[in-house]
């Protein structure tokens, strides 16, 4: 029997159930006591948290049953990620660590900039360089996205660059450290929730945008956050690129609140296994009407949209069934406008310290 099965089995047999959205995570939930105990286990290191002080040291003598085990009941870190309590119980996610190795290995050419990204344009040095040296910069910086999501939108269109990079590529993935160096005190920043009761429903609010034909070759940009509670906890956001075509913007809306969408069944799931369901219908706010239309009003025309029919007809089972609802945001106030394209100035600050946990 190997680690994993072993170690998963001994969980089991001791009152842990393993979740089924995530075969790492074991819970244990005793209303009893108002105890809920999460235990994520990741190769050889597990992290373990829970709502009553005693399930710990007893999870603890658990698992000296049977393994070796060195505890550290004071967390600071995790898979290379800082985990800093902050005064007003604030955790506050960085990774300075790695910071250091990539300002030392790239920044001392480097000047501060105020923003990891500017407009992309062709230049005439668009010579080709080795590809294994884009892609270790790429990657480092690609790990640093858990804890700095501002520079997603600027990482995740350097990433489309990584088949054939060019100089100035490169100098895009540069401009990003660059940014870092300038901020290198940032990172999430996860606020509790005093007044929620232990086994109180939780409230998610969602932002979702899409930028329509972004790309030169076409393809369109997706950008989404999802909001945890009273507390204005992003915990999650995305930037990536659409894998397939849309053919208007529309279309681009459709597919961005469709992902979304799959990652809110996923997430409800997930939080209804350890005992803190979701409150229905999840929110998600978005710019375009049309969109909203189409999912929300089931008689609404769709003699155009019949290409992407069964995007629509999943959205509105969705909000027939209760999960989801749309509702109408002015694109000012949308902020994961900045997780779809290329922004600076104010509007990139505001809606990155919000989506970052920032005081703006």
């Amino acid at each position: 029997m190997d680690y994993y099965a072993a170690y998963s089995c001994h969980l089991k047999e001791n009152g842990y159930e393993q979740s089924q959205s995530d075969p790492c995570l074991f819970y244990k939930i005793d209303k009893s006591i108002y105890s809920r105990t999460l235990v994520w286990f990741h190769v050889d290191d597990t992290l373990i948290s829970s709502t009553h002080p005693t399930e710990i040291s007893s999870f603890h003598q658990i698992l000296q049953t049977k393994f070796q085990v060195t505890a550290n009941y004071d967390v600071t870190s995790h898979l290379g990620i800082s985990l800093e309590k902050l005064e007003d119980g604030s955790v506050k996610l960085h990774q300075p660590k790695l910071l250091k190795e990539i300002f030392d290995d790239y920044g001392s050419t480097l000047s501060p900039s105020p923003y990891p990204a500017r407009v992309y344009t062709n230049t005439t040095n668009n010579v080709h360089i080795d590809q294994r040296k884009y892609l270790r910069l790429l990657g480092k910086l690609m790990y640093l996205v858990q804890s700095r999501p501002d520079i997603s939108t600027a990482l995740s269109y350097a990433a489309t660059k990584s088949k054939h990079p060019t100089e100035e590529d490169y100098k895009q993935l540069l401009r990003i450290v660059s940014y870092l160096m300038n901020t290198a005190e940032k990172g999430l920043i996860l606020s509790s929730n005093p007044q929620e009761d232990n086994f109180d429903q939780l409230q998610l609010t969602c932002y979702v945008d899409a930028a329509y034909l972004s790309h030169l070759d076409a393809a369109s940009h997706t950008g989404y956050c999802i909001i945890l509670g009273r507390s204005n906890n992003c915990f999650y956001s995305k930037s990536q690129k659409q894998k397939l075509i849309a053919t208007s913007s529309t279309h681009a809306e459709l597919r961005a609140v469709y992902e979304l969408t799959l990652n809110l069944i996923f997430i409800s799931n997930l939080f209804n296994e350890i005992g803190r369901p979701v409150k229905l219908p999840i929110i998600i706010f978005e710019d375009n009407q049309p969109t909203i239309d189409l999912v929300e009003d089931e008689t609404s025309k769709i003699n155009k949209s019949k290409h992407y029919l069964m995007i629509i007809q999943f959205l509105r089972e969705q909000v027939r069934e209760g999960l989801i609802k749309l509702k109408k945001i002015p694109t000012e106030q949308n902020i994961s406008n900045v997780l779809t394209k290329i922004i600076t100035g104010s509007e990139f600050h505001s809606s990155f310290n919000t989506i970052m946990g920032q005081q703006s």
